[in-house]
């Protein structure tokens, strides 16, 4: 290929371009405002933009389409190749989900009021999304009548975008679907009971155990076809050998999503698309998505995250971004909002904007894409108004952070971090299973989330169910807590995460509960054999994801404490509590603060930048030591200054400092 994405963003025939992008939605604007919009976005400091394509605004009925031919707004070929004319290249989003506030996400109507492409609920009722006004019906991925129906409208699609590819045109990069995990349905017994989708369930087994007798032997059945299985409709476990069952519904669905974007881009790829491709996640860090296994099937080292930039959301931000950091060659936050929508009950202010923005890239962002950078219906607070012109205070955050990133070169730079803390995959997926949580009869009644929770403990020595990331007081989130107070950064990843990666850190965390895969048991003390150091907790396993008994942990040690193990060691920590002594001397950052309610992060590249966030809604201050000349870069003072420095940060300000050599 011409092109080809690297840690940096994109390159065009060896030219780095930035994956630094704002989306515009052509068809909210009128074709004489078009010129103008884009000029705009250049002077804001962009060479990227992205282009939804809402299948649904082009199609009008049964193979009846519209691109502009009846109503120049839809004019998508005439939209392209305007970017062409002005200099910019383009991220083009065909879908079939593109959300974008439209009607049913951009589905037609008619394709969505269509049973035969409805997910099912356990009751065999469609699975609604209620994220989208109006509330619609959500599509099976195992929905070969979907498939047929998205062959058409490709088919008619493609032929306006292949020949715009680069050099031809300006598309360099092509975005398979949206919305990828069931439009926010990821809750285990939530959907898909679809007649197809049970056919799916039933390969997947065959292909996971083989044979009947493997499965047999697993379920402790009497089955004679895998035809006889059904699946789970809540979880009804009784004993620790029930648990196969339900775990392995959940990883069906990580199953289904990734077959349905694997034949998505299969498809994409038969109708000449030859530009790099790149996924669209929810903000979830586990099951169903398998962010590692994704990137795989469609050979893509870019599957991006949306984030919501929310100030008093700044540790749930920097936690996603922490999450792309650690599993994407290149962290990419495919939709960040710029403004928001008008029934949003606080539009952030430029101020907090630029926050966001800045606490995104401190904690390892290196490509984004700005959800709307001109407002349009239902959307406010954009740098660009529907006009074209400016408006001016949000503008001017984008054109500064533009020229900052330049100079700086901002995306050529990386975090500097050496702790890496795992996701278990294991026990995200146990705690999935273990719910009976069900959006489809108690989120409508508002039941407390403690009434869909079952009690049963089945045995376990450690209750896997508060082991989960998502559970508050887990021994993951402490860990997170532990870190942060000890001013080190960290980044965050899945346990299934491969042995080369580990090894690029000198420290990994992972959450354990009696049972564990005894592969990623051994994969982990490989890290620590090649000089890492391996903390787990808080309970050593004794058996493997079949609930068999297996101990891997368990041949190196028995009771809490720390081993050497060849160049590196081992630490089994049941408590944080008992954590004094895993920080050592050379771990924190090369800058120190005596302020907790700080946070500090550096980014390494051809310039090392300190960025020192103020996550509070008080005015910080804190005393700064440093061995590096260090010279105010944004928000800071210009003056260089050694040694110890003063700093005083505003409420959710993001202060810059550069080191100077």
């Amino acid at each position: 290929m011409a092109i080809r994405i690297e840690s940096n963003g994109l390159y065009l025939e060896g030219r780095q371009i930035p994956l630094y992008s704002g989306s515009v939605h052509y068809w909210r604007h009128a074709p004489e405002v078009w010129r103008t919009i884009l000029e705009r976005i250049k002077e804001l400091g962009f060479e990227l933009i992205s282009v939804p394509i809402p299948w649904g605004l082009h199609e009008s009925g049964p193979g009846i389409v519209d691109f502009g031919e009846r109503n120049p707004q839809k004019g998508l070929p005439k939209f392209l190749d305007l970017c062409r004319d002005a200099g910019l290249l383009a991220v083009v989003r065909p879908g079939p989900v593109v959300d974008e506030d439209m009607p049913y996400g951009g589905f037609p109507l008619r394709v969505i009021r269509n049973p035969a492409v409805w997910a099912l609920t356990s009751t065999g009722a469609p699975a609604v999304s209620s994220r989208f006004a109006p509330p619609v019906a959500i599509p099976s991925y195992a929905s070969e009548k979907l498939f047929q129906e998205i062959t058409k409208f490709l088919d008619q699609l493609m032929p306006l975008l292949t020949p715009r590819q680069y050099p031809d045109g300006p598309i360099v990069l092509c975005q398979v679907n949206r919305e990828t995990a069931f439009m926010g349905r990821v809750q285990a017994y939530d959907l898909d009971y679809s007649p197809e989708s049970i056919v799916l369930y039933r390969q997947f087994l065959s292909e996971k155990y083989g044979s009947i007798e493997v499965l047999n032997g697993v379920y402790g059945g009497r089955y004679t076809d895998v035809a006889e299985i059904v699946p789970p409709k809540s979880c009804e476990a009784v004993v620790q050998r029930d648990l196969p069952w339900y775990l392995d519904w959940v990883e069906y669905k990580e199953y289904l999503i990734r077959r349905f974007h694997t034949r998505l881009t299969r498809m994409f790829r038969e109708r000449g698309v030859t530009v790099p491709l790149a996924i669209d996640g929810p903000g979830v860090f586990s099951t169903p998505i398998d962010t590692l296994e994704l990137q795989k099937v469609i050979e893509t080292p870019l599957c991006g995250m949306e984030i919501e930039p929310r100030p008093a959301d700044y540790h749930g931000m920097a936690l996603h971004i922490r999450y792309l950091t650690g599993t994407g060659r290149l962290p990419y936050a495919s939709r960040f909002g710029s403004g928001q929508s008008w029934f949003t009950p606080h539009v952030l202010t430029p101020a907090e904007q630029e926050f966001c923005i800045l606490s995104a890239v401190m904690h390892g962002m290196s490509a984004v894409d700005f959800h709307m950078l001109v407002e349009g219906d239902r959307w406010v607070g954009a740098p660009i108004q529907r006009s074209g012109a400016f408006r001016e205070e949000y503008a001017d955050v984008f054109r500064r952070l533009g020229v900052f990133f330049a100079r700086h070169k901002i995306w050529d730079g990386k975090k500097n971090c050496r702790t890496l803390v795992l996701v278990s995959t294991g026990l995200e997926r146990f705690h999935s299973a273990f719910s009976t949580l069900n959006h489809a009869y108690l989120g409508l009644l508002r039941i407390p989330r403690v009434f869909s929770d079952i009690p049963a403990s089945l045995g376990f020595q450690t209750e896997p169910m508060r082991q989960s990331i998502l559970e508050e007081g887990s021994w993951i989130r402490e860990a997170f807590r532990y870190l942060e107070n000890a001013q080190v950064e960290y980044n965050l990843a899945p346990s299934r995460l491969m042995l080369d990666e580990l090894t690029k850190y000198d420290m990994v965390f992972v959450p354990t509960a009696d049972f564990m895969d005894p592969q990623e048991q051994e994969k982990l003390l490989g890290f620590a054999d090649r000089g890492g150091h391996l903390v787990f907790g808080p309970a050593l396993p004794t058996l493997d994801e079949r609930m068999n008994p297996a101990s891997v942990f368990g041949g190196v040690m028995q009771t809490p404490g720390t081993q050497v193990r060849e160049s590196g060691k081992v630490t089994f920590l049941p408590s944080f509590d008992q954590a004094a002594d895993l920080i050592t001397a050379d771990m924190p950052n090369v800058v120190l603060l005596d302020n907790p309610n700080l946070r500090l992060t550096i980014r390494g590249g051809s310039t090392i930048l300190v960025f020192l966030a103020n996550p509070t809604n008080t005015v910080q201050r804190s005393l700064m030591i440093s061995s590096w000349p260090l010279r105010g870069a944004w928000n800071a003072p210009v003056e260089t200054q050694t040694g110890s420095v003063t700093a005083e940060v505003a409420p959710y300000t993001v202060q810059v400092w550069e080191v100077l050599k």
